[in-house]
């Protein structure tokens, strides 16, 4: 009667500003991580883009002196330390890898992944629909490689929707209790007040 609809009512309003805040603080938290992983990513492109410029200057035949760099193919290989990061590679114009994290791609031509700094431009939603939509797709942070005026590469750094979704999830861990333990209670508070009318 009156009561299970007093209680419905005020369980409905609470849990629909519940879910509404839950999605507000859903977007902030993947904007926010997406924003640290880019940075992440854009600060081991310059530290491979410094090393590649090194390398190359007075070299015949940049894509060699790249391919058998040992100081980059070790940078290239710490960039996986990072968090989220699956790959660096520096490839030619033609998308071919140059060099790689995984030496066995090299020579490859890399599929195309989405640009990071694109998807930042997007809507908060945009941020949503690409860290849950697609499963285990990658992101990338690009710097191109110039000599003179002529672009001869661009790094490629791969970060992983998936493990940007696992930090996410492990940050709004409290949220999902407060907003559970926010609806235990309404619903108790709704319950007494029924009561007492």
């Amino acid at each position: 009667g009156i009561k299970a609809k007093q209680v419905a009512g005020v369980v409905s309003i609470v849990g629909a500003v519940v879910v509404v805040l839950s999605v507000i603080h859903l977007s902030s938290l993947a904007r926010v991580q997406l924003h640290e992983s880019h940075a992440r990513g854009d600060l081991l492109a310059q530290s491979i883009f410094q090393l590649a410029r090194e390398v190359v200057r007075g070299k015949p035949d940049p894509h060699a002196a790249l391919r058998d760099d040992p100081g980059l193919r070790s940078i290239l290989q710490w960039a996986l330390s990072s968090p989220g990061v699956t790959y660096a590679a520096i490839v030619d114009p033609k998308g071919v890898a140059v060099a790689h994290s995984d030496p066995s791609l090299e020579g490859r031509e890399l599929p195309t992944a989405g640009d990071l700094e694109a998807l930042l431009g997007r809507r908060a939603l945009a941020h949503l629909r690409a860290l849950y939509s697609d499963e285990g797709r990658d992101v990338e942070v690009r710097q191109p490689i110039f000599a003179g005026n002529t672009q001869f590469g661009t790094i490629r750094i791969g970060i992983n929707t998936i493990l940007i979704r696992g930090e996410i999830e492990s940050a709004l861990r409290p949220a999902v209790i407060t907003a559970v333990a926010a609806l235990v209670v309404s619903v108790a508070i709704a319950l007494l007040l029924a009561q007492i009318m």
